[in-house]
């Protein structure tokens, strides 16, 4: 629902960082330096994950040991991104909440991500492969597994909701991209060797035209 975001996306031409260098900074998108872009950039992808103040600084800095004003800038900037990016901020803060409390999670496009490293897994297993059960098998907590692994999910499960609704979209596009290849008569002329994060790489033969 952050609607700044979704704008953003909505323009193919546009570049996230420098957009929301721009957002931050209260500037054009001209006005944006490679140094102020850069940091933005270490923002978007480090603060959605966990990251705080000094690591940000180490990321942007390229450093494992900043200094006291480094470390200040980062968490100024560490500061303004949270506050901007609030309410998709609180959305990861309530995944991850979602994933303590039940030790699974859905994302947006309902898939259904189950953490092995806090359930019972026995008893998970027992149900799936019970021929008499009739209704979706549940997932219980371990409480032993649970104590010891939650706060190493609290990175992984902030990320999952992004990625995985990122690689959900990806394959609906191939899938889309099939039928439309497939309604021109270009099967086997049109390939898709590799994906790469949420890019599709097209190899299409010299007869096809743009």
């Amino acid at each position: 629902n952050d609607m700044q975001l979704i704008r953003m996306l909505q323009h193919e031409e546009s570049d996230p960082h420098t957009t929301v260098a721009a957002e931050l900074n209260g500037i054009e998108e001209f006005q944006v330096s490679k140094d102020l872009r850069g940091q933005t950039k270490a923002a978007n992808f480090g603060i959605i994950y966990g990251m705080k103040a000094f690591r940000l600084a180490c990321s942007i800095y390229r450093t494992e040991y900043p200094t006291e004003e480094q470390v200040k800038i980062a968490g100024d900037l560490y500061k303004l991104y949270c506050y901007k990016r609030r309410v998709m901020l609180a959305a990861l803060d309530d995944a991850r909440n979602f994933v303590r409390k039940n030790g699974f999670l859905y994302n947006k496009l309902g898939y259904k991500m189950i953490y092995e490293q806090v359930i019972d897994r026995d008893d998970y297993e027992r149900q799936v492969f019970d021929p008499e059960l009739k209704v979706p098998p549940t997932v219980k907590l371990d409480p032993d597994k649970h104590r010891e692994n939650i706060g190493k999910l609290m990175t992984v499960s902030g990320n999952y909701p992004i990625q995985s609704w990122a690689s959900g979209i990806l394959i609906d596009g191939v899938v889309k991209f099939y039928d439309l290849l497939k309604k021109r008569g270009l099967i086997g002329r049109v390939h898709i060797p590799i994906t790469v994060h949420d890019e599709a790489h097209l190899v299409a033969h010299k007869s096809v035209n743009q």
